[in-house]
């Protein structure tokens, strides 16, 4: 389970009736990107329609890092078709069929995927372990904002203490890790069906644990301090070198059973 996996929980948010009833102005900001061209902006171009297609092909390009993904569907879906002419309109419901249908591909996908897996002595996680990321698990009243570190490690429910001291060590951070993904993506589901409260527009969690935040606190794992960083990590190696403390920490789980 990666970013781009689970950043799609946003389209249930910021395309739905309640955001579409708010003004552009009042749209989603990528706050990890500064230059990001905004909703108002991206809009005023072209004298573009305030649209959902506009704002999904927007998200797209402009905060999902993924500037080509509606024409890619449209291809995928005038193969499937046999060469009929697809409209912006079939690209978006197929977006939005992949993430609010039971059996969409974004939604089936998040529910059997891990945020990690240990099979033998091989570690596999999106991208790779990172130093501040050991055995930190986020809390469930974690916002999809521009955190600091020490206002995650003040939020209940977060664990964080290094292995060295006691903390958790690998194949219990990595399960632990897995349980929040899973609690998370559950209380997902069911806003999905009462059309909110629409998380991304929430200034505080206050329904917790009901779920009003559970897609905010799941998008926001790929995000410091629990975030993987490089392609592959295995244990007792790492491809970021001079990291000595993954290195001890994969190597000293490396011959221990899997569960």
């Amino acid at each position: 389970m990666g970013n781009r996996d689970i950043n799609k929980m946003r389209l249930t948010a910021e395309l739905s009736d309640y955001a579409m009833n708010r003004t552009p102005s009042e749209a989603f900001k990528p706050w990890w990107d500064n230059k990001a061209m905004d909703l108002v902006k991206y809009l005023r171009k072209d004298n573009k329609e305030d649209s959902r297609v506009n704002r999904l092909k927007w998200m797209l390009r402009h905060t999902l890092g993924s500037p080509a993904a509606f024409d890619f569907r449209r291809k995928e879906l005038a193969n499937f078709s046999r060469g009929l002419e697809i409209s912006d309109e079939e690209v978006l419901e197929s977006f939005l069929e992949s993430v609010l249908q039971p059996e969409g591909a974004v939604q089936s996908y998040l529910r059997h995927a891990q945020l990690g897996l240990v099979i033998g002595d091989t570690l596999f996680v999106h991208g790779a372990a990172e130093e501040r990321a050991l055995g930190f698990v986020p809390s469930h009243q974690t916002r999809y904002v521009k955190n600091k570190r020490e206002d995650l490690l003040k939020l209940p429910g977060r664990q964080s203490m290094p292995p060295a001291l006691g903390g958790l060590d690998l194949r219990q951070w990595i399960d632990a890790l897995n349980r929040f993904a899973v609690r998370s993506s559950t209380n997902w589901l069911p806003l999905l069906k009462t059309g909110g409260p629409w998380w991304l527009l929430l200034p505080t969690c206050p329904n917790e644990p009901a779920g009003s935040c559970s897609a905010s606190h799941a998008a926001a794992v790929p995000h410091s301090p629990s975030r993987w960083w490089c392609p592959a990590t295995w244990m007792g190696r790492t491809c970021r070198p001079g990291r000595p403390l993954i290195r001890m920490y994969l190597k000293d789980n490396a011959s221990a059973p899997t569960p």
